[in-house]
């Protein structure tokens, strides 16, 4: 007698490859029960295989990073999955889709804005300034990140901003450098929203 055997063929190993959007992403996936991770490279690409017809959902991290999409999920793999990319963002509310959202990643680079909220991280993007806050950002644009006004001393020279003020000294200093002269006599108005008008002016004094 001749005993014929059909083999099915083997099935590969599919590839699941990408750009994490940063170096040192951490992948985290499970695959046969078994919990691994994938690290991007110093590129943020990354590539690793998963079991055939495989099933199930990978999640990137790193630090204190926000990823788009926050995480993938699959069913029932059989080819390589490439172009499986993530986006990341600093803020929360900041997604890289948001249409500032380049600048508003500069402006936490440079040291100038630390958000309004922390834990998690966010920036308030659709939220007014006040002219309080704006002394800070423009004299930390002017004078860098680090930068420090001098103390305050007894008087801000404005009735309404008291040496006790959370930015006397800011504002103090953002008048000294002749980029404000208040909202009247004496006064500046710090909890007021600086107007586009109010923030041509201070702008264009900052920058000459």
């Amino acid at each position: 007698w001749r005993v014929t055997m059909q083999v099915s063929s083997i099935p590969g190993t599919p590839e699941i490859s990408g750009n994490a959007g940063v170096a040192g992403a951490i992948l985290s996936y499970s695959d046969g029960g078994q919990a691994k991770t994938a690290i991007a490279d110093s590129t943020g690409a990354y590539k690793f295989t998963v079991s055939a017809n495989w099933t199930g959902t990978v999640t990137p991290s790193q630090g204190s990073y926000y990823f788009t999409p926050s995480f993938r999920s699959y069913t029932n793999v059989t080819a390589h999955q490439t172009g499986q990319n993530y986006t990341i963002s600093i803020f929360y509310d900041v997604p890289s889709t948001y249409w500032a959202y380049n600048y508003i990643e500069r402006l936490y680079a440079a040291g100038i804005t630390g958000g309004c909220s922390t834990s998690p991280l966010l920036y308030c993007p659709e939220g007014t300034v006040t002219r309080a806050e704006m002394s800070v950002f423009l004299l930390r644009g002017i004078h860098g990140s680090a930068y420090l006004p001098p103390a305050v001393g007894s008087s801000t020279g404005f009735n309404d901003v008291p040496a006790s003020h959370w930015a006397a000294a800011w504002i103090k200093q953002f008048s000294t450098e002749g980029i404000t002269g208040g909202c009247g006599t004496n006064l500046y108005c710090p909890e007021g929203k600086a107007s586009n008008a109010e923030m041509a002016i201070f702008l264009l004094r900052s920058k000459h």
